[in-house]
């Protein structure tokens, strides 16, 4: 098992080696659902690895657009318009 203090003090070791500004140790959860979505994981998958009570949680609050999903998007509608589903 995983003790969460020791994961917390090494993370923090790690982003002070890196002389790295601060980063917040939650923010991950954030940016590996958002890329686990991008990389076409499931939802309920993602739910489960993510432990969130419900699949409504991992949908709404840990899903952010990167700026590549933006682009990805925008030259999806220069090549081939606008998409049916809008």
């Amino acid at each position: 098992m995983i003790d969460p203090w020791r994961l917390t003090q090494r993370f923090r070791e790690l982003v002070g080696e890196a002389e790295s500004p601060p980063i917040v140790q939650h923010d991950g959860r954030h940016t590996a659902n958002s890329l686990w979505r991008e990389a076409g994981i499931g939802a309920r998958v993602r739910h489960a690895w993510m432990g969130h009570s419900t699949l409504e949680l991992t949908e709404r609050t840990y899903h952010h657009v990167r700026p590549a999903t933006h682009e990805a998007a925008a030259d999806y509608w220069r090549t081939n318009g606008r998409p049916a589903s809008m």
